[in-house]
């Protein structure tokens, strides 16, 4: 292709309207696979298939619009990932042969979209600006199907098993929707934060109804990570209140929304004990409570089992998950060891999808072995790298609203991958995380100008 077809190519697509359009439809993609995974129980979803199809688009694009420099890394890197790919369905194919071959390649793809969109999306960015309302209509978007659904009686439960109690609307991994709306939530309290109590009522009546939708989500969904999201927002904006108190700007305004969050915190404190999430806790607490009773009876040698217990219920068996997949990990060979044991357990012959731990780093890391892990991670680190720098030049700028949100939004998708996963191992959630980096670094970048 020459450069000036290259031109035509990009000069006829408006990738912000695009982007912006399927950001839009996340919601709806989720329910539409929710569904599709529910009743017609196919391998390849309509949700993998749309976002499978909206990553090899973005790579095409950023690859025609990028400088010389860009479209390097991205070939190199699309070259790394596709060597790896034959040499990890050889070692597949060895061990195992071509059983549950298209559960192995979706999971691969699902592992690696964050990676490829993460390097792809740098390019794009770099020319176009979409606003944080755009992902504030989205978390309204989620959360009114979540809402209105419960209204309606016609919610899928959270917990498929039994083993707690919460709704999820018409979605499919409670897990994934909850880290979904934990992700958004700050764009909602930076935009409520930017307003002042003056125009309040004129400009932000979708981000009050969004916010009342987001408090009953977080509450009744019964999974801890939106909750837990929910509080730590909330914490962050009043932090972000104080700190502009002490910097002496509009001093009377941020009182008055220090009081709103109080007022916010205390509503849902008294409401909490009556909604799902607050069973669940107390389900938790008292499990907690009497492995401790029961404990205390046994002698001191029993300390570690008590430990593995506690840390059990605290971590919804992801240890024993973790457990399980060690073993199998260290008991491969060496090839499996750097390529990985892929995604379908081998259990005395007995061949089976495997459970996810659901700590992103371990699955990673069992699943695509060392090799994948590197290369998975390394885009990844020097970006962040890249962020410290920039933040290294202008110090000034981490006590800026948007900045601080940032960087909570960049630190909590890292904890949240380390205890509850489905940051980087589910393409409906990674995307947001690399729009995040992305969007923070062209924010650097321009105050750098």
């Amino acid at each position: 292709m020459t450069k000036s077809q290259i031109q035509k190519f990009a000069s006829i697509i408006n990738f912000e309207n695009f982007l912006i359009i399927y950001i839009l439809l996340q919601p709806f993609i989720d329910v539409a696979t929710s569904l599709c995974v529910r009743f017609i129980n196919s391998y390849f979803t309509i949700g993998i298939f749309i976002r499978t199809l909206f990553l090899l688009f973005t790579l095409i694009y950023s690859f025609t619009i990028s400088n010389k420099k860009w479209r390097r890394i991205i070939f190199v890197y699309c070259i790394f990932l596709f060597i790896y790919f034959i040499l990890f369905f050889m070692n597949i194919y060895f061990n195992i042969g071509f059983f549950m071959i298209i559960t192995q390649l979706k999971s691969l793809i699902k592992i690696f979209y964050f990676s490829s969109l993460l390097i792809s999306i740098i390019p794009i960015m770099q020319k176009i600006c979409f606003d944080n309302k755009y992902l504030i209509f989205t978390l309204f978007g989620y959360t009114s199907i979540l809402c209105t659904t419960l209204f309606l009686g016609i919610s899928f439960d959270s917990y498929a098993n039994g083993s707690g109690y919460g709704k999820n609307g018409l979605f499919y991994a409670a897990n994934e929707i909850g880290t979904t709306l934990c992700i958004l939530m700050p764009f909602l309290f930076l935009n409520l934060l930017n307003y002042n109590f003056k125009n309040f009522k004129k400009k932000s009546l979708i981000e009050l109804i969004t916010l009342i939708f987001v408090i009953i989500s977080a509450l009744w969904m019964g999974t801890k990570v939106p909750f837990i999201g929910l509080i730590l927002s909330l914490l962050v904006s009043f932090g972000i209140c104080i700190i502009n108190i002490l910097k002496r700007k509009n001093i009377k305004e941020h009182l008055y929304k220090i009081g709103t969050i109080i007022f916010v915190f205390f509503i849902i404190f008294n409401i909490i004990s009556y909604s799902p999430i607050g069973k669940n806790l107390g389900i938790s607490i008292n499990r907690i409570s009497n492995i401790s009773k029961t404990n205390n009876n046994k002698t001191s040698d029993s300390s570690s089992s008590k430990n593995q217990n506690v840390e059990t219920v605290i971590l919804s068996s992801r240890d024993i998950y973790y457990d399980n997949t060690l073993k199998e990990y260290k008991n491969s060979s060496t090839i499996s060891k750097l390529l990985g044991i892929g995604f379908i357990s081998n259990q005395n012959g007995f061949l089976s999808e495997r459970k996810n731990i659901e700590i992103d780093y371990f699955d990673i890391l069992f699943s695509t072995g060392l090799i994948g892990f590197i290369l998975f991670f390394v885009p990844l680190i020097i970006l962040l790298l890249y962020i410290l720098k920039l933040l290294w030049n202008k110090k000034y700028l981490i006590f800026e609203n948007n900045i601080i949100f940032y960087l909570y939004l960049i630190f909590i998708s890292l904890i949240i991958a380390r205890l509850s996963g489905h940051i980087f191992t589910a393409p409906a959630v990674s995307f947001y995380f690399a729009l995040i980096i992305n969007k923070l670094i062209c924010i650097l970048k321009s105050k750098e100008e």
